[in-house]
């Protein structure tokens, strides 16, 4: 949509009326958007010109500076001008207003535990759809209970009929299917819902690739700071956006009922842009006439923007433009359409826009429900993206309930005005700071022992002065007088020592400022074994219940922004339906050793109703630590370095058991692997053992088969010849020798016992034929029962 430049016309202060129709919304350049936009600007803390307007900004200024250790004068003009002086030189003392800081100290540990604790989040699916598939998904895996025990009793009854089973139908007897109610079990404590999971996997992503927690870390600080803190999130050229919002940069109003500021009523968000930046951000919306306005107008072009720059309190935003992102909700005039429908014979309730003409026998109860509206403002004339908030959360069962596109809360503002941590130690900062300029003083005022002699007593003569005098006093260590000299009091041998040493004082100013630094270490929960300072006598059990109480004491500052964390988490949950609305496919590392895949179809999220939930951190840091506390017997006890590793670097519980539970999972393979291979490997010796036995005996008996088969060729030999007589080589006188005839019957001997042997082989061969048919019959009758069993159970369950 264009951008547009106008003039401004009509009162600012005065509301524009919310309930009008589109038509009237987008006529005369979207006039009643830019009305709308210039009145809550207005009605911003950064809007007017008043005291009650500037003081916000004043206040969390002070904070800011104070936290970089810069403390206003003012806070201090009674002690260094107690008299209220009128000259200059009556206002000298000999000590200056140090900034001496005892506040960062304690806020710094507390910013830097914060990326230290837990982070652990579970999304779940918890619309309609994910009951429905739960429900299904507990059906089925009954049902396949239910069928492998029918089928395991029909297997045993075959069994027990003496039917031979194959070796799969023999390994399916052994297991013995769990019963229904374990099952249940099981399925209850396992179950997981496949779009949870991908909801889990994404928003993890997201988390990384948005840098979501860096910027959760910087709304922390400004929580202990000035104690808000504020976030914007939204679906920009479809890509999620996330931002840390400064507090100085804000101003919305909600009521008491309301905590955060995405269910306030309106929103404004100024922030200082280069013009490269409003380029880039509206480089859609901007056309030439609005570039060459940007460029030549006059910063100060509006007493609201130089009075900002004469404060001086956004100097460091010098030379950039003024950028206004203003949200707010109105209403909306929707129909439901009622009417009866042909085909299914049911009356139907559908919702309509409100330029919908009702047809005959159609009835329309036409209502006012509230949408989220939205538009910019750069600098003062030139208007931008107006319109209904492209991306809107709402609530499922509430069409009118919607949320604003920024969040936030405050630390401690019930019934009174805002606390943050920082500001509830400002009264013992300034009165450390008081103590230390008293200790310059009361230093300054400290003379040590100053010794009381007669001026006239100091030689005057031989070259001798004062301060040849004093000099020789100081280098020496003694100093000679002489009492002849004229004016001297002969009869005065006394010298007075005044002791002007305020050393008493000094110390009771220490241990008082050592006190209030206690007391602030107090007031939030900050122990001296928190910060690491334990003495030898304390003792282990001494020590960890300190800093056990005092993590209970300071988890209340973690807490309400924990609980701003979570509504940030959904809120980026929500808009997964527009960022995922062409689908997501990413294949990323995880860490340095696993990898995840993530394949989000396009319907997957567009009506599922996720939700989130963040476990509070305090229980997770307790079993973290006791986790770590094992470290050291799980090294005693032969545990692999890398597992031990796992357990310190665990960020969360739920992490640390996922890990565990892979590497548990490796260890039992790799165990069970070892086994098999130990117990393949004793089996192998004993087979091998044996085969040897058996090889050895075979041996044995080949070798004695040979004997006698080579002593029976040797007797069938000589019976042969013994047949003939030899006399003459060829006794028969059939023209043959005799050796011939003896070789030939040895061949048709041979031939033979081959023949033989190939009709045993080919029998053989034939019964094994016959076996496997056998077996393939026997299979096939025992499917043919098994299927008609379970025909017969699907009637059964059919007909109850």
């Amino acid at each position: 949509m264009d951008a547009v430049i106008v003039e401004k016309t009509g009162n600012i202060s005065d509301k524009p009326l919310q309930i009008v129709s589109y038509a009237e919304k987008y006529k005369n350049k979207q006039e009643w958007f830019r009305a709308n936009i210039d009145h809550y600007i207005h009605r911003s803390t950064f809007g007017g010109l008043t005291s009650e307007y500037s003081s916000r900004d004043t206040d969390l200024q002070v904070l800011y500076g104070v936290y970089n250790n810069e403390f206003p004068l003012s806070w201090f003009s009674h002690i260094t001008d107690p008299l209220s002086a009128k000259e200059e030189k009556h206002k000298a003392f000999p000590a200056k207003i140090r900034p001496v800081t005892i506040l960062r100290s304690n806020i710094d540990l507390l910013l830097g535990e914060y990326p230290r604790r837990p982070f652990v989040y579970n999304v779940q699916n918890i619309g309609e759809t994910g009951y429905n598939r739960y429900m299904e998904q507990m059906r089925l895996t009954a049902q396949k209970s239910l069928t492998n025990i029918f089928i395991n009793e029909a297997l045993q009854s075959l069994k027990e009929q003496g039917q031979q089973l194959s070796p799969e139908q023999l390994q399916q007897l052994e297991q013995q299917p769990p019963i229904p109610e374990e099952v249940k079990a099981e399925f209850i404590s396992s179950y997981k819902d496949i779009i949870a999971i991908k909801g889990q996997k994404w928003l993890k992503r997201i988390i990384r690739e948005s840098e979501v927690r860096q910027k959760q870390h910087k709304m922390f600080k400004d929580w202990l700071i000035v104690g808000e803190g504020y976030s914007y999130k939204s679906v920009e050229n479809g890509k999620i956006v996330y931002k840390r919002i400064s507090p100085l940069s804000i101003s919305y109003d909600q009521s008491m009922v309301s905590e955060f500021v995405e269910d306030a009523e309106w929103v404004v968000c100024r922030e200082w842009w280069t013009l490269s930046e409003i380029t880039d951000r509206f480089y859609h919306s901007l056309k030439q006439v609005h570039h060459e306005k940007l460029q030549n107008d006059n910063l100060f072009n509006s007493p609201q923007s130089f009075y900002s720059q004469y404060r001086g309190l956004w100097a460091e935003n010098f030379n950039k433009i003024p950028v206004y992102h203003v949200q707010w909700k109105g209403y909306r005039k929707v129909g439901f359409l009622t009417y009866f429908d042909p085909v299914t014979f049911q009356v139907v309730e559908e919702e309509v826009d409100e330029d919908y003409v009702p047809q005959e026998g159609e009835q329309v109860d036409w209502r006012e429900v509230m949408e989220v509206y939205e538009g910019w403002r750069i600098k003062d004339d030139l208007y931008c993206d107006m319109g209904p908030v492209m991306y809107q959360s709402s609530d499922a069962n509430n069409l009118s309930k919607h949320k604003l596109s920024y969040n936030g809360r405050r630390h401690s503002d019930t019934h009174s005005t805002n606390l943050s941590v920082l500001k509830m130690g400002i009264p013992f900062q300034i009165m450390y700071i008081i103590l230390n300029y008293t200790l310059e003083k009361t230093i300054a005022k400290s003379k040590g022992k100053i010794l009381l002699i007669d001026e006239a007593t100091v030689p005057k003569h031989n070259g001798w002065t004062e301060e040849k005098f004093f000099y020789w006093a100081e280098a020496k260590g003694y100093a000679l007088l002489n009492r002849n000299q004229v004016g001297v009091d002969k009869s005065w041998n006394q010298y007075q020592v005044l002791d002007m040493t305020l050393f008493d004082s000094i110390k009771q100013l220490i241990e008082l400022m050592d006190y209030y630094k206690s007391q602030w270490d107090d007031l939030i929960g900050v122990t001296r074994q928190r910060k690491g300072q334990t003495y030898a006598s304390d003792g282990q059990g001494v020590n960890e219940r300190a800093v056990f109480q005092s993590t209970i004491i300071t988890d209340m500052m973690f807490i309400g922004f924990e609980e701003l964390v979570e509504r940030d988490l959904q809120g980026l949950l929500n808009l997964a339906k527009f960022a995922t609305i062409e689908g997501d496919y990413k294949l990323y590392n995880e860490d340095e050793y696993f990898t995840q895949v993530l394949s989000i179809l396009p319907e997957d999220f567009a009506f599922e109703d996720l939700g989130i939930f963040v476990n509070k951190a305090s229980e997770e840091l307790r079993k973290l630590q006791e986790m770590r506390g094992y470290a050291q017997a799980m090294l005693q006890n032969n545990q692999k370095a890398s597992t031990v590793m796992e357990v310190i670097d665990a960020v969360n519980i739920s992490e640390l058991k996922q890990k565990l539970k892979q590497v548990e999972a490796i260890d039992e393979q790799v165990q069970k692997a070892m086994a098999e291979s130990e117990q393949e490997a004793a089996q192998a010796l004993e087979e091998s053992k044996q085969r040897f036995v058996e090889f050895s005996k075979l041996l044995d008996r080949e070798n004695m088969e040979a004997e006698y088969d080579r002593k029976e060729d040797i007797e069938y030999i000589r019976g042969s010849f013994n047949t003939f007589t030899f006399q003459n080589g060829d006794v028969n006188a059939n023209n043959v020798p005799d050796t011939m005839e003896v070789q030939k019957l040895m061949d048709n001997r041979k031939k033979a016992e081959e023949a033989r042997a190939d009709r045993l082989e080919q029998r053989k061969l034939q019964r094994e034929q016959f076996e496997q048919k056998k077996k393939e019959f026997a299979h096939k009758q025992v499917m043919d029962k098994k299927n008609l069993a379970v025909k017969k159970s699907k009637n059964k369950s059919k007909s109850k």
